[in-house]
């Protein structure tokens, strides 16, 4: 079914690229590379608007040949809120989540499930506004339309899909037996949308020859390189001869390209491929990786939130930071701030504002001294460091944008550099903007404490970022200022 043909194209030294060396560079540099008419993850929207064409045409096929309640406006208010609560039922349980597989027959008993719960909630709705009866029919012939449209609708996406009008091409990452009957299955049956273009790996497991179409197998270089070299925009995780921690750097290198990632669970022979993130091709399970938080939707509000409460705090605290400003002139003499080289996401450097809490450098201090005894501060420094009040100036760099309010810490050049060569994931964190405050943070790391376990952290924060988590963090930040439990 599929041969390898090696190829070693000069794409760069192997290994992860330092962020400054990445292929993104320049305006637009975070665009998903050029490639299919379609992203994967649009099939959603087209199944929502098919469902929510097919009900409501099924609501007035009812009420057009008498089959359900009167007509008038509340029944037909109470009909079209039913196709609306079924319509977010049915995403809540992941429905309208891009897939590889479709089958309305596999899906059958979830839709049915909480179709049947939405038409329940509807039916009380008619109850209470005693609207009459014959709710229960209408809704009945709108469920029998859903699965009719949606059965259109996939056979409508196979059918694109065949003729290539949604074909994603895809790299797979592991040209072992596992990454070869993948691709073989996706070559065979073009219904998934889905073209290997490639396998990536530097040390490909021995596989028989298939049959002639000949997939070229990329073995140096890295992912980054691979996708942009092949264009691809959906990539799969198999098996490859590395250790599995070696892995996490491969698949979140993925992602930082903006690509679809499909990961094949280990121990798969066990899996199941149910569940709102689990896919499948043939035989074998998919996971489906939930994306980069910067390219969530959510992450817009992330932003806004962020300008509102900086510019919220920053007009409530202006008598206080003024008699801190002036408190750091009387103590501590001028400059008021102090501003340093930090990077944040993507390595971008920025300069940093504290409020000096040190009496002035001499001239042979570098930014490359980690704990310095030299200087040490004063009384009213090591109040500022004690209740981290020295760190609100840099609510002035979350308004301009080099900052956010929650995420990991910004370090100086030189030691993120040194750090990301000694800590695997370490040069991870910068995924996301730095922020004034972070998990690593409230959960202790601060100061001259591990950066192993500073990166695991932030690095945990960056996967399962979401809003609420972000309020946790700034709920557990204040308990810690209030307490002092400052540098």
């Amino acid at each position: 079914m599929v041969t390898f043909s090696e190829v070693s194209p000069p794409i760069g030294d192997t290994g992860k690229l330092r962020r400054s060396e990445q292929r993104p560079q320049g305006p637009g540099a975070d665009q998903r590379p050029s490639g299919p008419n379609f992203r994967l993850g649009r099939t959603g929207p087209a199944i929502m608007v098919f469902d929510t064409v097919s009900m409501l045409a099924g609501v007035i096929v009812s009420l057009v040949f008498g089959f359900g309640p009167s007509p008038s406006l509340v029944s037909i208010a109470i009909l079209f809120t039913g196709v609306g609560i079924a319509l977010a039922v049915l995403s809540a349980g992941g429905s309208y989540r891009s897939r590889v597989h479709l089958s309305v027959l596999d899906e059958l008993p979830n839709i049915f499930g909480r179709v049947l719960v939405a038409g329940a909630i509807t039916e009380l709705l008619a109850t209470v506004l005693n609207a009459g009866a014959g709710f229960v029919v209408s809704y009945s012939i709108a469920s029998a339309f859903l699965f009719l449209g949606r059965a259109t609708c996939y056979s409508i996406i196979h059918s694109a899909r065949r003729r290539g009008v949604a074909r994603h091409r895809t790299l797979v990452v592991g040209a072992g037996a596992v990454g070869s009957a993948l691709a073989a299955e996706l070559v065979q049956n073009p219904g998934y949308g889905l073209t290997p273009v490639a396998f990536f790996d530097p040390h490909p497991m021995s596989v028989p020859s298939r049959d002639e179409s000949g997939i070229k197998v990329i073995k140096t270089g890295n992912v980054a390189d691979a996708i942009w070299s092949t264009k691809a925009t959906v990539v799969i995780v198999a098996f490859m001869s590395v250790r599995e921690a070696s892995l996490v750097s491969v698949i979140r290198e993925c992602d930082r390209m903006h690509t679809e990632i499909l990961c094949v669970p280990r121990l798969f022979e066990l899996s199941s491929d149910e569940g709102a993130q689990m896919d499948r091709i043939g035989s074998i399970p998919l996971l489906r990786l939930r994306r980069n938080a910067n390219r969530s939707r959510a992450w817009i509000s992330k932003r806004a939130f962020d300008i509102v409460v900086a510019a919220t705090a920053l007009l409530f605290l202006g008598p206080l930071l003024a008699a801190l400003a002036l408190g750091v002139a009387v103590f501590n003499g001028r400059p008021i701030f102090f501003s340093q080289e930090r990077l944040s996401k993507d390595s971008a450097p920025f300069h940093i504002l504290k409020f000096r809490s040190l009496p002035n450098a001499s001239s042979d201090e570098t930014d490359a001294d980690w704990n310095n005894v030299a200087r040490q501060p004063n009384w009213f420094g090591r109040l500022l460091r004690k209740s981290s009040l020295d760190e609100l100036p840099q609510l002035l760099n979350i308004l301009r944008g080099d900052m956010s309010i929650v995420g990991p810490r910004p370090e100086r050049p030189a030691f993120a550099n040194q750090f990301s060569d000694s800590f695997p994931g370490y040069a991870d964190r910068h995924r996301v903007p730095a922020g004034l405050t972070g998990l690593a943070q409230v959960e202790g790391l601060r100061g001259d404490t591990s950066i192993a376990k500073r990166a695991d952290f932030d690095n945990a924060y960056v996967e399962r970022w979401s809003l609420w988590n972000d309020m946790k963090i700034i709920l557990r930040t204040v308990k810690s200022v209030t307490k002092g439990e400052g540098k």
